[in-house]
């Protein structure tokens, strides 16, 4: 489904975006930034080895060769991606690690932006604004995140809404630019969590 968002250089122009997340590449990179560490990682052999005390057991076996399989099948997804992320320009990969990072954010913040959340602190226009604000003495927040939070708190939707624009054109770029990268291949992710 595109979505539409107007330019800041004019307010009759409409900019239509296709390049939201398809479920391949959003898979993709969700498991890159949330589970791929996990699934590499090898496992800790002190669990099983308490588990088996407790039961009585003289000895755990240790991973199997299919535990190290899937790890290096995990290995190797994750190598893809990252290459895949590499080929992009350095500003347009950086908009994916802020999208797809895990982060904390305030609760207001991150419904009002959702995957936005991240991306928008990243917004030279965000931090010329918080600056600007700070200047002008209408806010006390030295941070980007937590000054959007307070104008949510407050009612300012015209500036989240231009924040969500803004960040929604870079986020639209970048994933445009991701799935060039990375063809029409296949995703490397089940589609099940």
């Amino acid at each position: 489904m595109p979505a539409h968002v107007k330019t800041p250089r004019s307010p009759i122009t409409v900019t239509t975006l296709c390049d939201l997340p398809r479920p391949e590449t959003d898979r993709e990179l969700l498991w890159l930034f949330e589970r791929a560490e996990i699934e590499i990682a090898t496992p800790s052999s002190w669990q099983p080895i308490v588990d088996a005390s407790l039961r009585g057991a003289r000895r755990e076996r240790g991973s199997s060769r299919d535990d190290a399989e899937r790890r290096a099948d995990a290995y190797h997804r994750a190598s893809t991606i990252v290459g895949w992320l590499e080929k992009l320009p350095k500003a347009l990969g950086d908009v994916l690690v802020a999208a797809y990072q895990p982060r904390e954010f305030p609760h207001r913040y991150q419904l009002q932006l959702g995957r936005l959340s991240g991306v928008v602190p990243t917004l030279a226009s965000m931090r010329d604004g918080l600056r600007a604000a700070r200047g002008a003495g209408l806010t006390a927040h030295t941070d980007v995140v937590l000054w959007l939070d307070e104008a949510i708190q407050l009612g300012r939707d015209e500036l989240v809404s231009a924040a969500r624009d803004e960040a929604l054109l870079h986020y639209a770029r970048a994933l445009a630019a991701y799935r060039a990268a990375r063809g029409s291949r296949p995703s490397l992710v089940d589609p099940s969590p």
